[in-house]
């Protein structure tokens, strides 16, 4: 065979090689699709003989939290996430929405999105890697608290394809027809894909700073102002600056400057970015609900992680507010009739009343018949009439009441006053009076025309 023959015969062995009908050496992971000769496609190659892929990553997630909890408690959920491959799983996000019905507290590490839901962004998780996650939820009722918390993650494969140095050359396994050998091609190693990561400025991070200001001390159930300025002591700017504040238990919110969000017990301000040396305050305005030490939390986060905490009580004091009403229930009265005089003692504060007493003074045109309740004693005598006392009282607490009410008979004609003092521990002015008239006639009827003109109390 001469040198054109073996040529033409080694040409055609080349073409057939691509072509998948001649047996060579296949690399690991990967194959090309076509060849560059005549649009020749591959046939499939048998399942034995085929290329090997690499393995797709395989990331879990589990949850374990408490099966039963207490309203008000403090609920604990943990999430374990794991690559059980070998392959490296990327752009790792793992994503929780909370329920309407509890209150979030706190988590580990910190979430990189708090609104409308909690978001990790984990990156690349190596195989056989793990992470753990720490959320505290406290639920705002007696509901069940269903909480779902989903992970999501990519796949990628890079794949080389050999391009031979001189473009149109066939491919001859066993060298060339003259003996030469083909060109040595340095195999193209492609490089291993990593999550971006953004480099820390040379000159440093960005630093923050907060500092609450609001009274120390407050009356239950009246607005409480407060002020949270933030600062960057650092040397960059504070991007994407969350200002987050936690209301205590027994709060009401009140209001919040600055588009400031309200949403269970938290209130959130997404600000401008702030540069070094700057700061930026907001307000909040909120109430406690009956007396007690109240503890605002406060948290400020930006980029790159840069955080800061602060935390700021003001002790809401309780106070009494005694509110006495009485009146006659008939009026006015025939001679020999008989009527009542309610009398309610109403605690409208936040705190209780101590020593709540009520003196009640019968008119000389009346005589007492009985009482309700009946435990009562008899004062002294006066020449306006006879004083009867109720209590003290026990502790009247907020928001109770305390009632009695004084029977008579009226035994005189004309204008009775009957009068009532409440003290209490609280009153340090003195007692409280109220007096009420009660017009007592004759039987005929008829009523003297100055007791009709006279004004009632």
């Amino acid at each position: 065979m001469n040198a054109a023959s073996s040529a033409k015969v080694a040409g055609i062995l080349a073409l057939l090689g691509c072509c998948g009908l001649v047996s060579e050496p296949r690399p690991a992971y990967g194959h090309a699709d076509s060849c560059p000769l005549g649009g020749c496609q591959l046939a499939a190659p048998p399942a034995l003989d085929g290329p090997l892929d690499p393995p797709a990553p395989h990331v879990t997630l589990k949850v374990r939290v408490p099966a039963c909890s207490s309203p008000g408690q403090e609920i604990e959920y943990r999430y374990f996430i794991e690559n059980r491959a070998p392959a490296d799983a990327h752009h790792v996000l793992v994503k929780n929405p909370l329920p309407p019905n509890v209150r979030f507290v706190r988590a580990s590490p910190q979430p990189h999105q708090l609104e409308p839901e909690l978001q990790w962004r984990l990156g690349t998780v190596k195989g056989g890697g793990k992470c753990e996650i720490s959320v505290i939820v406290v639920p705002l009722g007696t509901d069940d608290v269903r909480n779902c918390v989903r992970i999501q993650y990519e796949h990628g494969q890079c794949v080389t394809t050999r391009v031979a140095a001189q473009p149109g050359m066939p491919h001859f396994p066993g060298g060339l027809p003259d003996g030469r050998r083909p060109p040595e091609i340095e195999p193209k190693i492609e490089p291993k894909i990593e999550p971006k990561i953004e480099p820390i400025p040379p000159d440093g991070l960005a630093s923050l700073r907060l500092q609450v200001e609001g009274p120390k001390s407050r009356y239950a159930n009246m607005p409480a102002l407060y002020r949270i300025t933030v600062a960057n002591s650092g040397k960059t700017a504070a991007t994407n600056l969350l200002v987050r504040a936690t209301l205590p238990d027994k709060t009401e919110f009140v209001s919040a400057s600055d588009k400031g969000v309200h949403l269970a017990a938290q209130i959130a301000w997404l600000l401008p970015d702030l540069p070094p040396g700057e700061k930026h305050t907001v307000e909040m305005v909120y109430k406690s609900v009956g007396p007690g030490l109240r503890c605002v939390k406060i948290s400020a986060l930006a980029d790159r992680n840069v955080s800061a905490q602060d935390e700021f009580c003001t002790n809401f004091a309780g106070v009494s507010a005694l509110l006495l009403e009485m009146f006659d229930r008939d009026d006015p009265v025939v001679l020999g009739g008989d009527t009542s005089f309610p009398i309610v003692v109403h605690n409208t504060g936040s705190a209780a009343a101590t020593n709540v007493s009520v003196r009640a003074l019968v008119p000389a045109g009346m005589i007492l018949t009985r009482t309700v309740p009946a435990e009562h004693r008899l004062g002294e005598r006066a020449p306006q009439g006879q004083w009867l006392i109720f209590g003290p009282m026990a502790p009247l607490a907020a928001g109770a009441k305390g009632e009695f009410e004084v029977f008579v008979k009226g035994v005189a004609v004309g204008d009775a006053r009957f009068k009532i003092e409440m003290s209490a521990d609280q009153l340090d002015r003195g007692p409280v009076i109220e007096e009420e008239s009660t017009i007592i006639f004759e039987e005929n009827g008829k009523v003297p025309a100055r007791m009709l003109s006279r004004t009632r109390r």
